[in-house]
């Protein structure tokens, strides 16, 4: 019963370091990533040319964790999977909005206003 038991740790660690070397690493090499989407939830396609960057504003964030989150970028109201000029908005948590344009994600994280 010990042999086995010492041959099961002997396993499981062989194992665990076979593992470890094994991890694999997405070098994108500047091309597009392809776990990124190429068209929105409605359709509409994703420019993946990058364009000069324009100023982008984050004023506001209403969370809510069933995913129907919303975020206010320059004045416009945007849902998760809506573009927004050359911009798909991936993700939007509780303090930040994740945009995707080309090859690049964007976070935009929401400023604290401070008291006074």
């Amino acid at each position: 019963m010990k042999i086995f038991l010492l041959n099961l740790l002997f396993v499981f660690i062989f194992l665990n370091l076979f593992a470890e070397q094994n991890k694999f690493v997405y070098e994108s090499k500047n091309k597009r990533d392809p776990f990124l989407p190429l068209v929105t939830e409605t359709g509409q396609i994703i420019d993946l040319e990058p364009k000069e960057t324009s100023v982008l504003n984050l004023e506001g964030i209403v969370f809510d964790k069933s995913g129907e989150s919303l975020a206010v970028i320059n004045g416009i109201v945007l849902k998760k999977g809506q573009a927004f000029n050359d911009y798909l908005v991936f993700d939007i948590k509780k303090n930040e909005v994740i945009l995707i344009r080309g090859s690049e994600k964007i976070t935009l994280q929401l400023e604290k206003e401070l008291n006074k």
